[in-house]
């Protein structure tokens, strides 16, 4: 029996990336989430009141407005794509219970 992509690695080699890849003692993956969903809360708001300062001539440029835009969009789009995976393990989860 082998792991489909893992049959002609290095052992040694792919339990050293495992144990880099473990997550610090005090990370929570609530924590993580949290952080997640605050960051594009805040791209957000910024990208709001960039329109709102640019079409009210006070002050940005629209390449500025339009950056704002996109970081906003990006960080929204992590957080959608985190909550799907989260959602996909927990249905899997499920369906290995019953």
């Amino acid at each position: 029996m082998s792991i489909q992509g893992l049959s002609n690695q290095n052992p040694t080699k792919v339990i050293k990336a495992y144990e880099d890849a473990e997550p610090k003692q005090g990370v929570t993956f609530a924590q993580v989430f949290k952080d997640v969903t605050g960051e594009a809360a805040k791209a957000h708001a910024e990208a709001e009141k960039s329109v709102a300062d640019f079409v009210g001539g006070e002050k940005g440029s629209v390449h500025e407005t339009m950056i704002a835009l996109d970081k906003a969009d990006m960080k929204l789009r992590l957080l959608v794509q985190v909550k799907n995976r989260l959602l996909e393990g927990y249905r899997e989860l499920m369906r290995m219970q019953g």
